[in-house]
């Protein structure tokens, strides 16, 4: 018995389609273009991602603040190497990070920001977020090593403030003690030992000879070779020699950030290596001791370099829903208004020639800046990415010091 068909001229002409080689392509064509449509208004409402990696709570929050609700964040620790998060940089609009080898190799396929913005900042300022003629990254923030010096302890001596390394030393012979030893950093702290050392060979060899120690490591020399043929091997031993003569604490490559404080509150040294994110962490009292001077060198170079690591906003390049609002977002970031808010959050100096700082150490960071001729990240955050490196580097050094120029 012949079995009864569907009533109607709905199933005829769908079978009419069917049999049809231009009907199913058709078909096939309404269904792509309907997920083409979904995929768009799924993502073309998407809140644009940002990733902060490795940067201070500080300048964490300031970002947000100044973001607002329109962008999705995610920090991401400076302990991760950042080739184990490729997937989520890959998703990123927007990356803000500290410049050096990690920031260079996430803005291999950058876009490059404008140039109108980048007018907006010193022409020192603009050499942080390059690498040769390629632009990767925009700076918005710098951070600074300098000298932190006790006013009452200088003057109630009769000795000036010193302008040079050789006076630095000079005043510390002047005042050295008992209970009293003129130099301290928190090189305990990898940072602090890695920017004590990079600002050190900057100040005694010059930027040629910076720039040939980080070429050396980021070629994976190790450390013996590093010592044995770069301007690292006379900056360490100038800190072995400081050590032996009493200037520096003998202790200062273990010491944490609240030694240094406690030494600062008990007038037990005088003169301070440490960043101007360090110095924003003071106890407000302690910091209403001291004055602060960019680092020392008797270098007599009009362009010198200066140890001072910017926060960069990268673009990841990309076709994702989105990145229009990124791209005026890190604009935006550079322009006066949001400048101060950024500089005010996060105590760190402006990229901004004129944007208003909330207090003299910003200024006087983004002058010392502005007045060189290329800021620097310390050398190993320069030559290597992964942050396990720059540890072993930092733990080399550390036992290079410990035992007097001796190498295991």
């Amino acid at each position: 018995m012949k079995k009864a068909e569907p009533d109607g001229s709905w199933y005829t002409s769908l079978m009419r389609i069917l049999m049809n080689k231009k009907g199913i392509l058709a078909i096939l064509a309404g269904v792509v273009a309907l997920a083409a449509i979904t995929a768009f208004l799924l993502t073309a409402t998407r809140k644009p991602l940002v990733v902060l990696y490795g940067l201070s709570d500080p300048a964490i929050a300031a970002i947000e603040r100044e973001a607002g609700p329109s962008f999705r964040f995610m920090v991401i620790g400076g302990d991760k190497p950042i080739s184990a998060r490729k997937r989520d940089i890959s998703k990123a609009d927007l990356v803000f990070m500290h410049d050096g080898k990690a920031a260079s190799e996430v803005g291999a396929n950058a876009v490059a920001p404008d140039e109108s913005v980048l007018a907006l900042m010193p022409s020192a300022m603009r050499e942080a977020g390059k690498s040769g003629t390629r632009r990767y990254g925009l700076p918005i923030l710098f951070d600074h090593f300098e000298i932190d010096w006790n006013v009452s302890l200088i003057g109630g001596r009769g000795l000036a403030k010193p302008n040079t390394l050789t006076e630095l030393v000079k005043v510390s012979n002047a005042i050295k003690g008992k209970n009293l030893w003129p130099i301290v950093c928190a090189g305990g702290n990898d940072e602090d030992l890695l920017d004590f050392a990079g600002a050190l060979v900057i100040s005694e060899s010059g930027l040629d000879a910076y720039e040939q120690l980080v070429t050396a490591a980021s070629e994976g020399k190790p450390f013996a070779e590093l010592v044995k043929s770069t301007a690292l091997k006379k900056s360490l031993d100038t800190l072995i020699d400081w050590r032996k003569s009493g200037i520096i604490h003998p202790e200062w490559f273990r010491m944490k950030s609240a030694d240094v404080q406690a030494f600062m509150q008990m007038d037990y040294s005088c003169f301070f290596a440490m960043s101007l994110s360090s110095h924003r962490l003071l106890d407000h009292k302690i910091a209403e001791k001291v004055l602060t001077i960019d680092f020392p060198t008797d270098r007599k170079e009009l362009d010198r370099g200066i140890l001072a690591p910017a926060i960069v906003a990268i673009e990841p390049r990309h076709g994702m829903p989105g990145n229009g609002a990124a791209h005026r977002f890190a604009a935006t970031l550079a322009q006066g208004t949001a400048q101060a808010n950024i500089s005010g959050g996060s105590g760190l100096a402006p990229a901004n020639s004129n944007a208003t700082v909330a207090d003299k150490q910003a200024d006087d960071a983004r002058f010392w800046v502005a007045a060189s001729r290329k800021p620097f990240p310390d050398p190993a955050t320069a030559a290597l990415s992964d942050p396990s490196a720059r540890a072993a580097l930092a733990a080399a050094i550390r036992q290079y010091l410990e035992f007097d120029g001796m190498i295991n």
